[in-house]
């Protein structure tokens, strides 16, 4: 079994990562596109509120920047109950707003993937982790984004 890093908080910058909007197969979409059993974004939701805790972005997962599920963030509950976010509504961290990875292949058949990050600590609006063009998805995510914090 792999194991990942699913921190998404840096202790070093005081920073929390969370997806600024969906991602194309998130578990809180309607019609289960990432074929969940019954019963199981039930059961990961509940579990991630009794604990404090939050639910890892998929996308995310064993990437250098793991961030809370956009999904997850918007939940009533889950957004109330979520330590790093209790943190940041407290102001003792910083909320960093992530774009989730959108993967897509190229014309020449290369996998390629694309992270971004938004908001006060992001740096650049994007990275492109494949040092081509942008996705569209992406392209879409960040002007999401943008109408966000308007």
């Amino acid at each position: 079994m792999t194991h990942h890093n699913l921190d998404v908080a840096d202790a070093r910058t005081g920073i929390v990562r969370q997806c600024v909007v969906l991602c194309d197969t998130c578990i809180y979409r309607p019609d289960n596109l990432a074929h969940l059993a019954p019963g199981r974004l039930q059961q990961l939701t509940q579990a991630a509120i009794a604990n404090e805790g939050h639910v890892v972005c998929h996308t995310t997962i064993g990437t250098p920047a793991p961030a809370i599920c956009a999904g997850f963030a918007r939940h009533p509950i889950g957004a109330l109950r979520s330590l790093a976010l209790r943190l940041v509504r407290a102001g003792a961290l910083t909320l960093q707003l992530v774009i989730p990875p959108a993967h897509y292949l190229r014309d020449d058949g290369m996998d390629r993937c694309v992270h971004g990050t938004l908001g006060p600590a992001s740096g650049p609006a994007r990275q492109d982790l494949a040092d081509d063009e942008p996705a569209a998805e992406a392209q879409q995510a960040e002007a999401a984004a943008t109408d966000l914090e308007a």
